[in-house]
């Protein structure tokens, strides 16, 4: 894997809150670090912590970790390696920004209803 500053070129999928709030786990040697997944390519994702997470400043720009996200039934999981691209704090949240080391084919996972608009549609009727 090369170490680039070059952002994601894929397209970026924000999830709507509103509609589904998907977990993800990040491990580190000693810890699993609860949050929520914010966004995610194909060959990466932007997690969001609580900043009262203490154990979660641990986590280090370049840090190489696992993350695990949980499908909304919690019945799939994707676990991947990974490496902290960057991190940011603002509004009460931590955001740990990771590079995916092998990027993964959305619409082969449980991303691909969750992206789609009439999926949606059906969960937030507006």
């Amino acid at each position: 894997m090369t170490t680039s500053m070059i952002p994601r070129r894929e397209e970026r999928h924000l999830l709507p809150f509103s509609s589904v709030m998907l977990k993800a786990e990040l491990y580190t040697p000693n810890f699993c670090h609860e949050g929520y997944l914010w966004d995610v390519s194909a060959s990466g994702a932007c997690l969001c912590f609580s900043d009262n997470d203490d154990e979660a400043s641990n986590i280090q720009d370049k840090d190489f970790l696992h993350i695990r996200f949980l499908s909304p039934e919690m019945e799939q999981a994707i676990t991947s390696p990974c490496r902290v691209a960057w991190l940011n704090s603002m509004h009460g949240a931590r955001f740990v920004g990771v590079e995916l080391t092998e990027a993964m084919d959305l619409s082969k996972t449980f991303f691909h209803n969750l992206l789609n608009p009439k999926f949606l549609k059906q969960l937030n009727p507006i």
